[in-house]
């Protein structure tokens, strides 16, 4: 079941009218978050239950425990406890086989042969979201951020909130637990937020991600065929495809949690119109970037007391998200890599943090501007090599007939795509300071209802939506 499917929206349409029957009964309320988060999360496998009821129990069980334990040394180590056997569930169902295979890599060099073997599992659909807000909440409780939940409905609830447990955004336990406590209502204007949000995330996903997909996969399997600026065009498709793809993705989450009463926080903040690296990772997937920083940068010891320590733990950070996307080396190679680009910035001190979005009050950017964002989308763009490929040598390769002589000839490629990425840019760009990009409340209510019908009719008549694909960051 996902958010593009008719199945989808009869479940909701259901959940809502339960829901809203029972406004004034908060625990209700929680209690069917509860059974609908795990009809939706066990539509998929009901397998998968079992590992997300004992990552909820372990986190309920040691929150507790770690509020209520008075000596510093007995609670830092049920907080350990407890993020050994959260963490360590993801690190066996995710990593071993990638430990096992690279130690077998690496003795095979030495001529050693080992009796390890890799074992066949699934791993669970959206673990490494809801291991991190279960991390997030006991280490967020050890610091005294957040009081441990006391009701095992409201937290379980909490964890498995159907709207994000696929793929996102990752919640702060001090930013969204607190909503599951507190009476909640819906006026008008959410409904319209709601809406827009949805709307816009479905747009993107079904007419620009799904699309993109297709050429995409070609680029990528026949690249040996290709030219070299074709292949600079599929790593362009490419970056939008999983932009327009994740951040859908994010905007239904946001609306789907909108209508039930609930803000998540924006997880993708226009990261295309980014002046550098260090804005472009602040405006993309701000809920894993936030998490990175305050549990593993921010420990590290942050920008340190030299350059070469801000360096080592830009490195180790990005490095981890790499791992975090996936069991290979190639996304730890794309993590280090986004990692590498901020050196030229922390040794000469160029790295800024902007107050204010590109173009502030103005229609188009200045040339340093725009400068900015062509170099940092080519940057992202060309790391995504390593991202989209299969395998690492299918990355070298990849790059190796994107350098040849046919990088500066003409693409004998269909560009039409490209219409349909003008579009998204444009919106975009013309919304880019308000709190969403569908937000018209400036407009007539006439003027609003009807670019909400054209989007619909759009999607409807205009769009091929019998090539739906899989949403890209359901495999992490």
């Amino acid at each position: 079941m996902t958010f593009t499917s008719y199945t989808f929206g009869i479940f909701f349409a259901i959940v809502m009218a339960v829901y809203w029957l029972l406004h004034r009964r908060t625990a209700w309320q929680n209690l069917i978050l509860l059974i609908a988060s795990y009809v939706f999360y066990g539509y998929w496998d009901l397998r998968f239950m079992g590992i997300l009821l004992a990552i909820s129990g372990i986190g309920f069980l040691g929150g507790k425990q770690i509020e209520l334990t008075q000596n510093p040394k007995h609670k830092k180590a049920y907080l350990i406890v407890c993020l050994t056997l959260i963490g360590g569930t993801l690190a066996v169902l995710k990593y071993y086989n990638f430990f096992i295979n690279s130690v077998a890599d690496t003795a095979h060099l030495f001529g050693i042969t080992t009796q390890l073997s890799a074992l066949k599992w699934i791993i669970p659909i959206g673990i490494s979201y809801y291991v991190f807000m279960s991390v997030g909440y006991c280490v967020d409780v050890y610091r005294k951020q957040t009081a441990a939940c006391q009701n095992i409905v409201t937290y379980f609830a909490y964890i498995s909130f159907f709207p994000h447990i696929l793929s996102g955004p990752i919640a702060q336990s001090s930013k969204l637990l607190p909503q599951f406590y507190q009476k909640r209502s819906l006026n008008r204007s959410d409904v319209e937020e709601g809406i827009g949000l949805f709307l816009w995330g479905l747009f993107k996903k079904l007419a620009i991600a799904d699309m993109l997909a297709i050429n995409v996969s070609y680029i990528f399997s026949h690249y040996t065929d290709l030219k070299g600026s074709v292949l600079v065009l599929g790593l362009a498709m490419y970056s939008f495809q999983v932009y327009a793809d994740f951040s859908g993705y994010s905007d239904m989450a946001s609306g789907v949690a909108r209508l039930l009463g609930f803000r998540v926080g924006r997880n993708f903040n226009l990261p295309y119109f980014s002046r550098d690296i260090g804005e472009f990772w602040r405006r993309w997937h701000i809920s894993l970037s936030t998490w990175m920083r305050n549990y593993l940068y921010i420990p590290l010891g942050g920008r340190g007391s030299s350059k070469a320590q801000y360096i080592r733990n830009i490195l180790f950070v990005f490095g981890f998200s790499g791992l975090w996307h996936g069991a290979s080396w190639n996304f730890v190679v794309w993590g280090l890599l986004n990692g590498l680009f901020f050196v030229p910035y922390i040794l000469t001190n160029k790295l800024k943090r902007y107050d204010k979005g590109v173009a502030y009050h103005r229609f188009l950017p200045t040339l340093t501007e725009a400068a900015g964002m062509l170099f940092t989308f080519s940057l992202v763009s060309m790391s995504r090599v390593f991202f989209r490929s299969p395998d690492f040598g299918t990355s070298i390769g990849y790059l190796q007939h994107l350098f040849s002589g046919s990088l500066f000839s003409i693409p004998d490629f269909g560009t039409s795509c490209f219409y349909w990425i003008a579009l998204l840019v444009g919106i975009e760009w013309l919304q880019r300071e308000k709190s969403y990009t569908l937000n018209l409340n400036n407009y007539h209510y006439g003027l609003r209802y009807a670019a909400y019908l054209s989007i619909i009719g759009l999607l409807l008549f205009m769009v091929d939506t019998s090539h739906q694909s899989q949403f890209v960051y359901f495999k992490f």
